[in-house]
């Protein structure tokens, strides 16, 4: 049973470890602790910690479970409803824990030295593709993604007649992808890979300037550097404009850390040309109509769009197999979801699911602005605007919460924006606001 006053390490120890843990094995640390908090709090508690900004999430996860009723596919469509049931419990536990800017602190270093892990597994697997064959051919791409041998064992489990049927049918996905010319690190993907440390990256960055010891700066500073090569690996080209966009947020810490922010992006820039002129080429691409990725994309959200006009209210229940049902059907394209996060959203629960989403979105946007213009907790509002801003800008091109890790990271940045909030908003309107002053 987890000590009562250390339950708060939990949050840090899910930013640390999620991301580094095979999908099927991110959320059961968590489960365990919120499993133990559940059965601990009172009904007056769990009343007190479900506000705020992640208050609306229940009435979009409600709006969900309806769609049910009318999906065509609602046993897959349940697996993704629990999936948000089970992952909005990060937000909460964040939201009720982290009470103080220490262990705010804590829990970004958590996540800063977990970017920085992942972001080095990728460029160890983008250097061993390009030179791993000179030393021993199948290094190639043996560890790419990461857990690829314990994936490929799950697999084969889950395709066996040992799997229970309505198990297998409501799966997602029966086999992991192995893209091999893109790290994928620990995670089963390039893309999501890429969008996790987007959500990180920030958080890393804050430590360089905020973090107390020269010790956990420093190292703040090489996990930075680390995700912006872990990014480039990816040769994912969604995540490459949202970490442009990420840095350009984060150039609101102003003063000289604005300096900072443009000499890294700047020297980083130029190493890739130098060391990897195959990112800039691959961004490159991002117009090119003649890219299959590109053309595929555009009959996707054609179709998205022609899905949405004529059932823009309810859209067509919860699952993503509903449109992929559709777009199969209608122009021969075998993709698992819309590629576009807003798209997804909107085919699956209509223009009503789409505002309730929306709705803590907006409500984090509020709650950031309020601390950007309180002098102490500026710093905390840029790091966490950064974060959500690059998510939903990869959420462009694709659908970010198909994996189980970016709708983890999401919640548990929701929760974190949540307790800064009570920290730094509520406490100085009582005169107690921790006192972490603004530096130049």
């Amino acid at each position: 049973m987890i000590n009562k006053g250390k339950r708060w390490l939990v949050v840090p120890a899910m930013l640390l470890f999620s991301a580094l843990l095979p999908e099927y094995l991110a959320f059961a640390p968590f489960l365990a602790a919120t499993a133990v908090y559940i059965r601990d709090a009172k009904i007056s508690e769990l009343r007190q910690d479900i506000k705020g900004i992640g208050r609306p999430f229940i009435f979009y996860i409600i709006w969900m479970a309806a769609g049910l009723i009318y999906s065509k596919n609602p046993l897959q469509g349940s697996a993704f409803l629990i999936m948000w049931i089970g992952f909005f419990w990060c937000y909460v536990y964040a939201a009720r824990f982290i009470d103080n800017g220490e262990k705010l602190d804590k829990a970004l270093m958590g996540g800063a030295v977990c970017g920085g892990i992942a972001g080095g597994v990728g460029i160890v697997q983008i250097v061993l593709f390009h030179f791993g064959k000179y030393i021993y051919p199948p290094l190639k791409d043996m560890f790419n993604p990461f857990w690829r041998p314990l994936n490929g064992l799950i697999a084969k489990l889950v395709q066996s007649p040992a799997c229970p049927g309505f198990l297998f049918n409501i799966l997602p996905r029966h086999e992991f992808v192995a893209i091999k010319a893109r790290a994928s690190s620990t995670f089963s993907n390039p893309l999501m890979f890429a969008c996790v440390i987007i959500i990180l990256m920030p958080f890393a960055a804050y430590g360089m300037f905020y973090f107390k010891t020269k010790k956990e700066r420093v190292l703040s500073f090489f996990c930075f550097l680390l995700m912006l090569g872990g990014v480039a690996s990816s040769y994912s080209r969604g995540p490459y404009v949202a970490a442009v966009i990420t840095m350009g947020v984060l150039l609101f810490y102003g003063g000289k850390k604005t300096l900072v922010i443009l000499g890294i992006s700047g020297c980083s820039f130029a190493a890739m040309a130098i060391a990897s002129p195959g990112v800039f080429k691959r961004l490159m691409t991002i117009l090119n109509t003649t890219d299959v990725s590109i053309s595929l994309r555009e009959i996707i959200y054609k179709t998205a769009y022609s899905v949405f006009r004529e059932h823009w209210l309810f859209g067509l229940g919860t699952s993503n197999k509903n449109f992929r049902d559709v777009l199969l059907a209608s122009t021969g394209v075998n993709q698992p979801h819309a590629h576009n996060l807003f798209y997804e959203i909107a085919v699956e629960n209509g223009v009503i699911g789409l505002a309730l989403f929306f709705a803590p979105v907006v409500l984090f946007i509020v709650c950031m602005l309020k601390m950007y213009f309180n002098k102490t907790s500026r710093n905390i509002a840029v790091t966490f605007g950064a974060s959500l801003i690059g998510l939903l800008t990869c959420g462009l091109t694709d659908y970010v919460f198909y994996g189980l890790k970016t709708l983890i990271y999401f919640m548990l940045l929701f929760g974190l924006a949540e307790a800064a909030g009570r920290i730094y908003i509520v406490n100085s309107s009582s005169k107690s606001t921790p006192q972490r002053k603004e530096e130049n």
